[in-house]
């Protein structure tokens, strides 16, 4: 059975939006290991990442939802399987977000 050029790029654009994730991620680690003056995570591919994930994962959560509905209405497991694993992944993507930032120190005011 061929996979279909759509599928096929949809894959590679929730891999895309994965690895922008990890490089968030990277760039807290880096920035926790670094300490307070460091310049290591100001780099300009972690000030990237972020609008990539944004791209990225916009783009599999809309798809994703498309292709359950395809996936059902067809009878298709392959769009099926996508849309699952595109909506899990944004769902993961935005609670490890939404966690790292609530454990992030509050900024002290040194005034």
């Amino acid at each position: 059975m061929r996979v279909p050029l759509l599928l096929k790029s949809l894959y590679v654009v929730l891999v895309i939006a994965a690895v922008s994730l990890a490089v968030m991620l990277l760039q807290d680690l880096v920035a926790a290991l670094e300490g307070e003056g460091g310049e290591l995570h100001h780099l300009l591919v972690f000030d990237l990442a972020w609008f990539v994930f944004l791209a990225a994962g916009l783009t599999s959560v809309v798809a994703g939802v498309a292709a359950l509905v395809i996936g059902r209405l067809r009878a298709d497991a392959r769009f099926t399987r996508y849309g699952l694993w595109a909506v899990g992944f944004v769902v993961l993507a935005i609670a490890v977000v939404v966690v790292g930032q609530s454990l992030e120190a509050p900024p002290t005011d040194h005034t």
